[in-house]
């Protein structure tokens, strides 16, 4: 299973999902098993570099996304079928 990270903004329940990608970690805002918004990527190179030099550029774009949409700058899709979106992979709890 990927990082998942709660989020509650405006009496939603949602999370930041980390998920591999082709060469990259994407960062995914997510509801109700529902992918609603891809929020960032970090390539494979990037993340590897920044742990040699003891940082973690994963988590420092998790906590700028964060942020983000708890100050709202970041505007958040509706989850639901009419709302499209991709539904999130099994591996991620929703339970």
């Amino acid at each position: 299973m990927g990082r998942q990270f709660p989020l509650a903004v405006a009496e939603r329940r949602l999370k930041l999902c980390v998920m591999p990608a082709d060469e990259c970690w994407e960062l995914w805002l997510c509801e109700r098993g529902r992918r609603l918004k891809l929020a960032g990527t970090v390539a494979m190179d990037e993340a590897i570099q920044s742990w040699r030099l003891g940082a973690d550029a994963v988590a420092a774009l998790r906590q700028k996304v964060i942020d983000q949409v708890q100050r709202g700058e970041t505007d958040i899709p509706r989850a639901g079928p009419e709302a499209g979106g991709f539904t999130c992979p099994a591996r991620c709890d929703w339970s």
